[in-house]
């Protein structure tokens, strides 16, 4: 069942299906992360959390947010018609290498929650099956780095784990990273996720932001926003 929800932070409504595809806390901890602004693609956009989010900031221009799922931008575009943002956010049915074959457009950032799995590990839903499962991140960067200006972001979410992985594509690809902000549940606890931003062609020089810390000791949820005291 189709479900409308408030995306915090703005006066905006996003559709989605829980149970299919739904936004997380990723999502929103990577949108109040993001400095972007001008021209944004959003790479494996989903049903649009973060494009939605993003077109509400007076300062990005225009988003293109690129997904190879029709199912989920039909969602975006009921979205999108809901909050009148016919003029700011575009859909657009691609996949992330092929994007750029038909619509060369040279973005100020590029943002993206990608797949985080590979290819072997089954999932009985086969939309959560294209968007978290992948033959790699590599594609992914690649992709970002060829469309990106000379200074422009790179943002994503990731897993903490194959942060050096990461770190060395991204180098590859000409990006440089110079933001890192882990997510714990709670201070002692393993980093679940990282916040990264890199600039491509950027100098060498790398900030690590404070943790952000999800819910107390006791378990109960944090008021993490709180916890993004810079960007």
């Amino acid at each position: 069942m189709v479900r409308k929800d408030y995306i915090p932070n703005t006066d905006f409504y996003i559709f989605q299906e829980p149970g299919n595809f739904s936004f997380g806390t990723d999502s929103l901890m990577l949108l109040d992360f993001s400095i972007a602004k001008g021209k944004v693609v959003d790479l494996g956009c989903g049903t649009g959390i973060l494009s939605l989010g993003l077109a509400a900031r007076s300062n990005v221009e225009i988003i293109y947010s690129v997904d190879i799922q029709t199912d989920v931008l039909e969602l975006l575009k009921k979205s999108i018609a809901e909050n009148k943002l016919g003029n700011k956010v575009i859909p657009v049915l691609s996949g992330i290498e092929d994007f750029m074959k038909v619509h060369p457009i040279y973005p100020n950032a590029v943002i993206m929650n990608p797949p985080y799995f590979e290819n072997d590990i089954e999932n009985e839903k086969e939309n959560h099956r294209i968007s978290r499962h992948h033959l790699g991140i590599e594609p992914w960067i690649a992709t970002a780095s060829k469309m990106l200006q000379t200074k422009g972001t790179l943002e994503l979410v990731y897993r903490p784990q194959r942060l050096a992985e990461l770190t060395e594509i991204m180098r590859k690809y000409r990006i440089e990273p110079k933001v890192w902000q882990f997510v714990r549940t709670k201070a002692q606890s393993q980093a679940k996720s990282v916040l990264v931003r890199g600039v491509k062609d950027g100098g060498t020089g790398l900030k690590i932001m404070p943790d952000i810390i999800t819910h107390y000791e006791d378990g109960k949820i944090r008021n993490w926003t709180n916890d993004l005291i810079e960007r």
